[in-house]
């Protein structure tokens, strides 16, 4: 057994030592894994996406064919000019300008108003719908939905 005192407190200081690297070399690790990439890479956005204020993800297109709105939650003013015009999902509002073709909504508690339409189709329930101008065919398959014109 050793009992050089000399000895013993070498032995001891190195412990001493090589215990706090090891922490060091712990607390170093531990801190690689909880920070945050340098750069962090994002997907690109396709087109006509957005996110609102309120972090809904919405999908809109618009061509000489359709209107098209998906998503929940958005506020969105758009012109048509002959369009076919589509809202599917639940609690948007949207607001349409101008002569649009037919008007589909399916989903709920959307509110939609709309200047001037051919025809009017909402499926869903808690929906409202305001018109203005002649009076479009009305298709409601649904419960408590309000199709009305305004002047």
């Amino acid at each position: 057994m050793l009992r050089n005192p000399f000895f013993m407190l070498l032995l001891a200081l190195g412990a001493g030592l090589g215990a706090c690297s090891q922490q060091e070399a712990d607390q170093a690790a531990a801190a690689d894994v909880t920070a945050p990439p340098a750069e962090v890479a994002t997907a690109p956005v396709p087109a006509g996406h957005t996110t609102d204020e309120g972090g809904s993800s919405v999908y809109t297109t618009q061509d000489s064919e359709d209107i098209i709105i998906t998503g929940n939650n958005s506020v969105q003013t758009r012109t048509v000019n002959g369009q076919d015009i589509q809202v599917l999902g639940d609690g948007n509002q949207a607001t349409f300008t101008g002569r649009g073709k037919d008007f589909y909504a399916v989903g709920n508690a959307n509110t939609v108003v709309l200047e001037h339409v051919k025809s009017i189709q909402v499926t869903g329930d808690n929906n409202v719908v305001t018109w203005k101008g002649d009076t479009p065919n009305i298709q409601n398959a649904g419960k408590n939905n309000t199709i009305s014109q305004v002047k």
